[in-house]
């Protein structure tokens, strides 16, 4: 049952899933944007939520196994965003990817004091888990677990380039 990454080939298609939260990705980050708001800018129902423990996507995997689909594949997107958790997993090859907006309770105010690339290298930007598979798996992936939205696929130009819908 293990993924073998060496499979991957310009056409894949890359399944994203939704984080619960910021996932302690990017804390000193976090901490320092707060002192720079003023006092009461974030609400403690907005702390709270991006305060949420970090998924581990066991839902999203064991689906993947029922459905039959074997990824070729995945990466839990920790510290790094998505580029970095992403492109290790690269030999030759990138990826295009276009997420959907990170829709974290007051995370708005956190982005607007984060630089818009580090954000993309130091949070999940709402995306906490990739599974990389064959494009005829594609619906029955994104039925796996709650969450799932096709980011992308697999192209020839090295690294991964991120860039959310509009």
């Amino acid at each position: 049952n293990l993924i073998d990454p060496t499979t991957l080939a310009i056409g894949d298609v890359l399944i994203g899933y939704k984080s619960d939260s910021i996932h302690a990705n990017g804390f000193s980050l976090v901490r320092r944007a707060l002192r720079e708001m003023a006092p009461g800018t974030v609400t403690d129902e907005e702390l709270t939520a991006w305060l949420q423990p970090t998924r581990l996507y066991d839902d999203v995997v064991n689906d993947l196994k029922k459905s039959g689909v074997k990824p070729k594949a995945m990466a839990h997107i920790t510290g790094g965003g998505l580029p970095e958790n992403l492109e290790r997993l690269f030999v030759g090859m990138g990826a295009d990817l276009e997420i959907p907006k990170w829709d974290l309770l007051g995370v708005d105010k956190l982005l607007a004091l984060v630089d818009a690339e580090d954000r993309f290298h130091t949070f999940n930007m709402g995306i906490g888990w990739v599974a990389i598979v064959n494009e005829s798996d594609v619906d029955q992936a994104l039925k796996a677990g709650p969450g799932g939205h096709i980011l992308g696929k697999m192209v020839a130009q090295e690294g991964v380039r991120v860039k959310v819908k509009s």
